[in-house]
């Protein structure tokens, strides 16, 4: 999961994104998965939750399939840095001070 985040961040913000992606998935979720599978299997049993949790599953992976393929067709790949979505314009010097660069999303 961090990998990914590593992977699509931009230049410069690999480790913030990696600590994000850190923080919803073992923090935000865990928590909330505990708190929503302990309500469904005291309301309405251990069968209905594995049923009803196995079905929601099949749909998100469905979900994420499409998502996915849409994404792959919309996303222009930047060739130099393999970064999709990121191009980095560098500036001269002396029109910027310090020397910074610019980035922009492209799409």
């Amino acid at each position: 999961m961090t990998s990914y985040a590593h992977i699509i961040s931009p230049p410069g913000f690999e480790s913030t994104m990696q600590g994000i992606v850190g923080a919803a998935f073992e923090g935000l979720g865990v928590a909330i998965g505990s708190f929503v599978g302990g309500a469904v299997y005291k309301t309405m049993g251990g069968v209905y939750m594995f049923r009803a949790f196995g079905l929601f599953a099949i749909i998100l992976c469905m979900l994420h399939a499409v998502v996915h393929l849409v994404m792959l067709k919309c996303v222009k790949v930047d060739e130099e840095d393999k970064r999709p979505g990121f191009n980095v314009i560098s500036t001269m010097e002396q029109d910027r001070p310090g020397g910074e660069q610019e980035i922009v999303l492209s799409g």
